[in-house]
């Protein structure tokens, strides 16, 4: 499973109006790593990225999907390696260099809702 591939999952997920259908396509591709890291990043109670707000990008449209970088700069921002301004300015830099896609699953993750209308289980 690639980006677009996750990103048209999570947009079918969330048009989908049956809590049982969701979770039918969610468990059809739960052995794909790539979806199993995204939600796990997204609704992991442990997990905080100290982000109040995501910072404003321009509309500029990059042309790196999600790689190694953007997860780098989510374990960065949960280890409190960069903090305050520093951890606004790699945030925006990311979402300014990762193309749509990406970027919106992206700032999914960080506001730690993938609107896909499923909750992680307490």
């Amino acid at each position: 499973m690639n980006i677009h591939e996750l990103y048209l999952l999570l947009s079918a997920v969330s048009s989908t109006p049956a809590t049982s259908e969701k979770l039918a396509l969610l468990e059809k591709h739960k052995e794909h790593a790539l979806l199993r890291y995204v939600v796990w990043a997204t609704y992991e109670t442990t997990r905080n990225y100290y982000l109040k707000k995501i910072p404003d990008t321009s509309s500029k449209s990059g042309s790196f999907t999600l790689g190694l970088g953007p997860w780098a700069v989510l374990d960065d921002l949960a280890d409190r390696r960069v903090t305050g301004d520093m951890a606004k300015g790699v945030v925006r830099s990311t979402l300014e260099q990762l193309e749509p896609e990406s970027r919106s699953i992206f700032e999914r993750i960080l506001k730690r809702d993938l609107r896909i209308g499923v909750a992680a289980k307490g």
